[in-house]
């Protein structure tokens, strides 16, 4: 069984075990805080449907609105 990813080559988010580990040293930092976990509703079916070039963009495009709005680039 090989390595995980750390982040997604589409979107660059961290993939679940590093997001864990990224917490875990976080809190020993940082006192207080939030983490916030998305999901987008039948993503499979935007793949079969769609195509994967059109699903990596939904990813890549949600990816790039979420971290825009913790930037304050709304």
């Amino acid at each position: 069984m090989g390595a995980k990813q750390k982040a997604d080559n589409v979107s660059g988010l961290l993939g679940q075990t590093s997001l864990e580990k990224y917490i875990q040293i976080s809190s020993k930092i940082f006192k207080s805080g939030f983490v916030l976990r998305l999901g987008l509703d039948d993503f499979r079916e935007i793949n079969e449907r769609y195509g994967v070039e059109y699903g990596d963009k939904v990813l890549k495009d949600t990816a790039e609105c979420i971290s825009g709005c913790l930037k304050g680039e709304q």
